[in-house]
């Protein structure tokens, strides 16, 4: 994967969404709130780099763990969802694949990236879709968004599972979202 994040940006929101959940512990995490002094709260679509973003979701991995930051990307995403439906970017009552496949085509408009990097969707069969993450965002960070956008959708049991990693040596992080598919009743 190209991990280069030269001229990558992504409005500023998107910082503020993953600093968040951690208003209240300023002193706690007074490095992590340096970080983000610079960012224009009061414009929330004012570009920032896309590494800063990138070393916002390092540190809170690193030093409030995977948890802490998988929360922060369901966070995201659930206001990524809430956003989408009162934009009417979504239907009403969209399917996961629904969800997904325009949360792929929201961020290739909201990060301005000169090699057009974000989501690509692999595959979508009944219960399943596979995503592949080509954008250097923190692939423990998009568990949580993927997670948080299914669920919205109101499926039962909606799970991911981090098959590839770039962590792991793998060219890109590829991710398996399921969920229970609604089968007619026999006995109706």
């Amino acid at each position: 994967m190209d991990e280069s994040t030269d001229g990558v940006t992504l409005h500023s929101v998107f910082i503020e969404k993953v600093v968040e959940p951690f208003r209240g512990m300023e002193r706690l995490c007074a490095p992590l709130f340096e970080m983000v002094a610079s960012v224009d709260a009061a414009d929330p679509r004012a570009p920032a780099p896309i590494q800063l973003y990138n070393d916002v979701c390092a540190w809170i991995e690193q030093h409030l763990g995977v948890a802490s930051l998988r929360a922060a990307g369901q966070a995201i995403g659930k206001n990524a969802f809430e956003r989408m439906r009162r934009e009417r970017e979504l239907a009403p009552e969209p399917t996961p694949a629904e969800a997904l496949t325009a949360l792929a085509r929201a961020v290739r408009s909201t990060i301005q990236d000169p090699k057009q990097r974000g989501w690509d969707v692999l595959e979508t069969v009944e219960g399943r879709i596979r995503l592949r993450r080509t954008q250097t965002f923190n692939c423990v960070m998009q568990e949580g968004v993927l997670l948080a956008m299914v669920e919205a959708t109101g499926v039962t049991l909606p799970r991911v599972e981090h098959q590839r990693c770039t962590r792991r040596g793998e060219e890109f992080c590829e991710y398996e979202v399921r969920w229970l598919v609604k089968r007619p009743s026999r006995f109706a």
